[in-house]
């Protein structure tokens, strides 16, 4: 009973924390979420909550949210503290989502995964008969329309309790995220970082099945699909959060009797002035990149930590990394392997022209801006996630923090030493024949004279 009282003194805690400085790191702890932690006593935080007005649902937190760009390094240091909290808090107790709307991400180039999501919404909807109606199910229109799916037989086959609701990528805007309770993807890294890039903000919980190539972001396979399922609608989930970036691009405005050539980024970013402008806020999961583009020279760029000068960028390009990311490009251009669960920023120069500039790791408390000299050469170009190429003209640059709004895995039953398999098993990591031992005859072994 101690364990229990200490999770709920911890979720009292990280709650209280969280609404104090109205953060919406409880992204989809609403009040209609229960927990139970791993000795299966139930801890009712939807319960004392009602009682003090302390743990506020997702309606409540959404009007007042501040963006990680606006805290101060104190409060985004405290922001970072709770959502690791938050993160041990659901990665070892139960959520019961009492989910009604689950939508399903296909990767939709590929028959195969098309033809899983008819399998997977044939056995869900024999699963969820008992669910206080209307259940929803919500498909993508191309996959709904794909040969391989057998749309006219399955629609036959509903009871009137379960609804498909079809969604286009083109008009998938916020106000139609809100009701979803749960995301399931059916492809690979790819699709999860898709269904990443289409919650910028609060995000639901994520069951991956991998039918794609590596995997590493996949918790399941698709042959387990009947378990996972009913083992969620029966006992919840248990979930880690994957720390995303908010990723700001500023635009350099034009100022009346300054040329480009006689203005200082330096001085511009820590000025009071309203020197540049807002042109997109993108949330990242694994990384963002800044390289030449087009351009046959290296790209020329300033990297600051919390407006301090940290170096100067001759190279390709730099990509500055989550921790989720550290497997994907910053591997490429040699950067390190960093867990997913690890407080971090990775920083990794791509083909940079010195011999002194190596990959480095800073707290995710950092608010790091890479921009470009208003004396460069050439400009840059950016991506997201390997979306939304920009250009960054000369004095544009871009401000990375940690998100408010991270990243839900469920991973019931899955021990975190799998990321260690995972980079065994698809990238051959420390993969190397053991030396043989020495071979001793018996006389040695008795110590023979």
């Amino acid at each position: 009973m101690q364990d229990v009282a200490n999770w709920e003194r911890d979720a009292d805690e990280t709650m209280r924390g969280i609404k104090g400085r109205r953060a919406s790191v409880s992204s989809f702890v609403s009040e209609d979420a229960d927990f139970e932690n791993n000795n299966e006593h139930a801890i009712d935080l939807r319960g004392r909550a009602s009682e003090r007005n302390e743990l506020a649902s997702i309606d409540a937190v959404l009007p007042a949210r501040k963006s990680s760009r606006s805290l101060t390094r104190k409060e985004l240091a405290q922001l970072t503290v709770e959502i690791r909290s938050l993160n041990r808090l659901l990665s070892a107790s139960r959520v019961n989502l009492k989910a009604s709307q689950i939508m399903i991400v296909t990767k939709i180039y590929d028959t195969q995964p098309i033809e899983a999501t008819a399998t997977l919404v044939r056995y869900m909807t024999s699963q969820l008969q008992n669910i206080v109606p209307p259940f929803r199910i919500w498909l993508q229109d191309k996959v709904w329309e794909h040969p391989s799916f057998d749309s006219k037989n399955l629609k036959r086959d509903l009871s009137d309790d379960i609804q498909i609701v079809l969604y286009s990528i083109d008009g998938f805007q916020a106000e139609i995220q809100k009701p979803i309770d749960m995301v399931i993807t059916l492809g690979g890294d790819g699709t999860v970082l898709f269904t990443s890039w289409l919650f910028q903000e609060i995000v639901p919980p994520i069951l991956t099945f991998n039918m794609g190539s590596l995997g590493f972001l996949n918790k399941y396979s698709f042959t387990q699909h009947e378990t996972v399922i009913s083992d969620i609608l029966a006992r919840g989930v248990r979930c880690s959060l994957r720390m995303r970036f908010q990723v700001t691009l500023m635009k350099a405005l034009n100022i009346s009797g300054k040329l480009p050539g006689n203005r200082n980024l330096d001085e511009e970013l820590v000025s009071e002035e309203k020197t540049h402008s807002t042109h997109a806020t993108y949330s990242v999961l694994n990384e963002v990149v800044l390289d030449r583009g087009p351009n046959p020279t290296m790209s020329s760029c300033d990297l600051y930590g919390d407006n301090q000068h940290l170096t100067a960028i001759e190279a390709d390009g730099v990509v500055i990394s989550t921790p989720t990311g550290s497997t994907a490009y910053s591997l490429s251009a040699g950067g390190s392997l960093v867990h997913p669960e690890l407080p971090a920023m990775l920083v990794t120069p791509i083909c940079p022209h010195t011999l002194s500039f190596r990959p480095f790791v800073v707290p995710d408390a950092l608010v790091l801006k890479v921009g470009v000299p208003f004396n460069s050469r050439t400009t840059a170009w950016c991506s997201f996630d390997g979306r939304e190429r920009v250009e960054l003209c000369q004095g544009d640059y871009l401000v990375v923090s940690a998100s408010p709004f991270p990243f839900p895995l469920i991973h019931n039953g899955i021990d975190q030493e799998d990321w260690f398999v995972s980079l065994s098993e698809t990238l051959g990591w420390n993969d190397r024949r053991r030396r043989k031992p020495f071979v001793t005859s018996e006389a040695d072994a008795k110590g023979s004279p």
